[in-house]
């Protein structure tokens, strides 16, 4: 497993809140959110930069969104 190393960050109170709910709609501490947050964050860039584009679907409905 990789040594972990502890960083400090200035997030601004609606950031926090968001934060907040997502650790307690899925169970987990604001560090596995903020972890999965900064993957999800990665990867997404990775397809970018890779020339894809990103695309949410509903009911056959196509909505391109711009995460650079």
């Amino acid at each position: 497993m990789a040594l972990k190393k502890k960083l400090t960050v200035n997030l601004s109170d609606d950031v926090l809140e968001m934060l907040r709910d997502l650790a307690a709609r899925n169970g987990t501490s604001l560090t596995d959110e903020l972890r999965k947050a900064i993957a999800d964050r990665a990867y997404f860039q990775k397809k970018i930069d890779d020339g894809n584009e990103v695309a949410l679907l509903k009911d056959d409905q196509v909505t391109l969104m711009d995460l650079r």
